[in-house]
């Protein structure tokens, strides 16, 4: 069988951002950053002018000037001498004047007086309790673009001098207690809550040096998330090592629409993660450890199942999005399950997946070459969106897959009778699969009834010149197969077991195949004379002349050849009937691939 998988290119797509974009992404998260921090920063500085009252209504009474927000603050407190400050309620309004932007229960801070005059002011203690910070986007508009343009109006940046020092910012001893963390997205209506949120440094640096930030918060009421923040203000790089428990995958749902037509996304999903980044570029961040689901539950748009797994885990190496690098350690699952249904009309479930369809075309040619030799090609040709062939770049390895307990229903509605066939128990095993280089792989399920089939191969997927398959089919029901070959015969199975094995090697294109089929008790009904067939042949009399007296059937199926050009030394009637099959298995893996 020739498959040639043509991809054109129809279109070209940039995701790099843009000198101007990235400078503004650097202003939002500066200001995302800094919220809290300038009210301290505001409110200790004009503290160290005035007394704790006269501070206070002071920056009351001025707010809108120095910030362009209204500020409120209750019971400020003064230690000039000492540097310290402390104040109750302080609030940041949104511009309506309505809404809370930002909050903070209690303030208590601690200030160096003298590095004031060395351009460095250092706050020695900040201790903040139950603030509160919320953040609305819609689009790339956020509910601070105003402070943004109004420091930039009233304060606006000026080039200093060579000689001049720049000001440092430090705060030491930082400890958040108990805050909440509140984020809108308006365009797709996805909210985040991270409340408990406590945070502590010994030195919050705002300015090329790398600060190290403890962290732990509960995310919208449900996953608990701990771990440690490297940041360094000035480049914007991070890494940080955490946790994350008992988080549900639903809330990722809408971030999923905009690729897939899912319908529901569910299972709780745990992690222990190293990322490694810059926040300006997030797709180029390198993550490492490990990752598990429970109760993972993945659905079309019409409900039919894409994928389900009662756990799954998976071990981290190295994976990059950007770079398309994934390096596993390891990807087992167990209690997984999938689907693959044809409608009336030649569709399947898999088909309003995708927004953009890849466009599937076979073309079958039949020539004569013998009374019982036939030259059979097929041409399977995948067009898509895409601009190049999807597994051009990508670098894939799993150092162990081992999947079990899985199963399998396939269900074909195209004929006049429906085909429905289920497979259980499919435990899928490889050690360092890769996706470029040569890998085997062991496949065994158990059939409906009594049946099990077990499949060795070992090849790749870049190489379908150079491969080898090992199949084994044990004490398979042919009455469920009676569908199938009623399609191309119109005479249905009523009773018989099928043993089946094939051994096939590929080597530089040539085929070499010994496939034994054996039958135990095959029984043959009436034809239904109200079925258009392919072929119309004596079926039951064939099953009559070739079962021995012990009810069998036994029949060799050498095979040889060449992929470009295949001759096939059994019968045209084998061929269709188990071949029609085969190819619908053949093609749908490209149809959900592509």
């Amino acid at each position: 069988m020739n498959k040639n998988v043509e991809t054109p290119i129809n279109q070209e797509i940039s995701s790099e951002p843009t000198p101007k974009r990235k400078g503004r992404m650097r202003r939002i998260l500066k200001w995302s950053f800094l919220s809290l921090v300038t009210l301290i920063v505001v409110a200790i500085t004009i503290a160290l002018c005035y007394t704790g009252p006269i501070a206070e209504w002071y920056i009351e009474k001025h707010d809108t000037e120095l910030f362009g927000r209204n500020i409120e603050m209750d019971n400020l407190r003064i230690k000039l001498f000492k540097g310290e400050i402390s104040a109750e309620n302080v609030l940041l309004y949104e511009a309506d004047d309505t809404t809370h932007f930002a909050r903070m229960e209690r303030l208590d801070a601690s200030i160096a007086l003298g590095e004031v005059l060395d351009n460095h002011i250092h706050i020695t203690r900040v201790h903040i309790a139950r603030p509160y910070l919320r953040i609305e986007q819609d689009g790339d508009a956020f509910n601070f673009d105003d402070i943004i343009a109004y420091i930039d109006e009233v304060y606006p940046e000026e080039e200093e001098e060579e000689e001049s020092e720049p000001w440092g910012i430090t705060l030491d001893n930082l400890s958040v207690e108990d805050g909440h963390f509140a984020y809108y997205d308006k365009e797709i209506e996805q909210r985040w809550e991270l409340t408990a949120l406590n945070i502590s440094t010994p030195s919050l640096y705002l300015d090329n040096r790398t600060s190290t930030i403890e962290t732990s918060a509960t995310i919208n009421d449900a996953a608990d998330l701990v771990g440690t923040l490297a940041l360094n203000y000035a480049t914007w790089d991070f890494a940080f090592d955490g946790t994350l428990d008992e988080f549900p995958l639903a809330e990722t749902y809408k971030y999923w629409t905009p690729y897939l037509n899912v319908g529901s996304v569910d299972g709780i999903v745990a992690a222990d993660l190293s990322i490694e980044g810059n926040v300006m570029d997030i797709m180029a961040m390198t993550i490492r450890g490990t990752a598990s689901a429970r109760n993972l539950n993945i659905t079309t748009a019409s409900g039919g199942k894409v994928l389900s797994a009662n756990t799954l885990s998976v071990g981290i190496e190295e994976l990059n999005l950007e770079k398309e690098l994934y390096l596993l350690t390891s990807l087992e699952a167990e209690g997984y399950a999938a689907e693959m249904l044809y409608a009336k009309d030649g569709s399947t479930n898999f088909d309003t997946l995708f927004y953009n369809d890849p466009t599937v075309v076979i073309e079958t040619t039949t020539t004569a070459e013998g009374e019982d030799i036939y030259d059979v090609k097929e041409r399977v040709t995948v067009t898509t969106t895409e601009t190049e062939a999807p597994l051009a770049d990508m670098t894939l390895h799993i150092g162990k897959l081992n999947l079990t307990g899985g199963s399998f229903l396939y269900s074909d509605a195209t004929m006049h009778r429906t085909f429905e066939y289920q497979l259980r128990d499919i435990a899928i095993k490889a050690d360092n699969l890769d996706l470029m280089a040569n890998n085997k792989v062991t496949v065994s399920a158990h059939l409906p009834k009594q049946g099990s089939v077990l499949m060795r191969w070992e090849g790749s997927l870049t190489d379908f010149h150079n491969q080898s398959l090992m199949l084994m089919l044990n004490n398979m029901d042919m009455v469920d197969l009676s569908p199938y070959v009623e399609h191309f015969t119109g005479f249905p199975i009523t009773e018989g077991n099928l043993t089946f094995r094939s051994q096939n090697v590929i080597t530089d294109g040539a085929l070499s195949g010994i496939n034994q089929f054996g039958t135990y008790h095959l029984k043959v009904g009436k034809r239904d004379k109200n079925i258009d067939t392919e072929m119309n042949i004596p079926l039951r009399l064939a099953v009559y002349v070739l079962t021995d007296k012990d009810g069998h059937i036994d029949i060799d199926l050498p095979i040889s050849g060449h992929l470009d050009s295949p001759k096939f030394s059994y019968g045209r009637i084998i061929m269709k009937a188990v071949g029609g099959l085969m190819l619908k298995l053949v093609v749908s893996p490209f149809e959900f691939l592509a």
